[in-house]
């Protein structure tokens, strides 16, 4: 048997570019885009130093990096995608959006770098990263998924330009972390099977409220149902509830469920645990009848009414996770920026497809500290926003 020569090694290759750092540059200017570059650099090299990656070449935002290790690399591009949030929410002016490519296998070391097939994969793969993904292939996963603390969500397989058979690729996503719920993207529903779910809950309610009025005609929402709150009443004062029974609302959720508009209002339940936004003190779903509403489902949320803290980060995380350029909704589909109701409401909103073809509009309330949000599982966005314009304007 002959040693393998001195001059290849395995290795894992990482490559991360800055996304939407083009329509940065025309929006904002050259001096902002600097700002921004320099503070995306030195986050990343950061970063590299607490796992050992060498930096091979940077190329306007681009990172090439090498690792002994291929656990490390995913470590790396895991923290950094963490690091990249925090610095947009501290400073959503200048969002740091990353795409992340990994993959792994032998390679020459020249005087010039690595050669070989495995660089090349990576800085595909990387091409497939949307902003906040870390994406890696069905070789790294086989060599890390024991060892590092990682959950990967298969894409399926891709053939990627210049190489020849097809390469399975995965989503990495720190176990734990509420991104592994996919808070953004909720399971794929056909409107046809969203209304018989939809029936079905109805029939479910009709059932529980009969069986509570034959136990001694206790409220669903306590002895005494809350009033309805008007606009001017303010944000939902009440702090975070205690776990309820599925279906039974709490007093927040009951407060936050009188201010969604009766054609919609029914068809509410409390959020699931895992679709939740983090920091929330009441979540709701919603899944409307077709004929009321041009949206498959609608999450409507309350936030601490003390403080803007988690409303605007929970609003700039879906911007920064999906590379959401700055613009008017009205006339583009992939935008974010101020709304307003004059003498009424305002608040940001943002406006998107996702990668499975589903489209997405968010609002905010900002006195009211409630983040609404929207998707059409059909795609159909100029539908969905047309909705959304008209019943932001109907919250009570």
């Amino acid at each position: 048997m002959t040693d393998r020569p001195a001059s290849t090694r395995t290795h894992g290759f990482l490559f991360a570019d800055l996304r939407d750092y083009t329509s940065f540059v025309e929006r904002r200017g050259d001096a902002e885009a600097a700002e921004l570059l320099r503070a995306y650099r030195g986050l990343v090299r950061e970063v590299l130093v607490r796992f050992d990656g060498a930096e091979v070449k940077t190329e306007g935002d681009s990172f090439y990096v090498v690792f002994a290790s291929v656990g490390s690399a995913v470590r790396c591009a895991l923290a950094l995608q963490e690091r990249a949030a925090e610095a947009s929410l501290i400073d959503p002016l200048h969002p740091i959006a990353v795409g992340i490519g990994i993959h792994a296998g032998e390679t020459a070391e020249t005087t010039e770098g690595y050669v070989g097939s495995a660089v090349n994969i990576a800085a595909r793969v990387c091409g497939l990263a949307k902003a906040g993904e870390v994406l890696v292939t069905d070789t790294v996963r086989a060599l890390t998924r024991t060892v590092v603390d990682v959950s990967y969500q298969s894409l399926g397989t891709r053939q990627l330009k210049g190489v020849a058979e097809p390469i399975g690729t995965y989503r990495a996503i720190p176990a734990g972390s509420p991104v592994a719920a996919a808070a953004w993207r909720t399971p794929t529903r056909t409107r046809r099977g969203r209304r018989l779910l939809t029936s079905i809950a109805a029939v479910a309610g009709v059932v529980l409220i009969a069986g509570l009025a034959l136990s001694g005609g206790t409220s669903l929402f306590g002895s005494t149902p809350p009033e309805s709150l008007s606009p001017s009443t303010g944000p939902i004062a009440s702090p975070p509830p205690s776990p309820t029974p599925s279906g039974v609302l709490t007093a927040t959720e009951a407060e936050l469920r009188d201010r969604i508009p009766s054609s919609i209002r029914s068809s509410c339940q409390p959020t699931p645990a895992a679709e939740r936004t983090p920091k929330t003190i009441a979540s709701l779903v919603c899944s409307p009848d077709p004929a009321s509403a041009d949206a498959d489902r609608i999450w409507y949320e309350a936030f601490d009414p003390a403080s803007r803290a988690a409303l605007s980060p929970a609003f700039f995380a879906i911007v920064n996770g999906n590379g959401i350029p700055h613009g008017d909704c009205a006339k583009s589909t992939r935008a974010y920026g101020d709304w307003s109701l004059p003498g009424t409401y305002a608040g940001q909103r943002l406006c998107y497809t996702d990668g499975q073809g589903r489209a997405w509009v968010a609002w905010t309330y900002d006195v009211l500290r409630i983040l609404v949000r929207a998707e059409r599982l059909d795609g159909n966005s100029s539908a969905l926003f047309k909705w959304s314009e008209t019943t932001a304007q109907l919250l009570n």
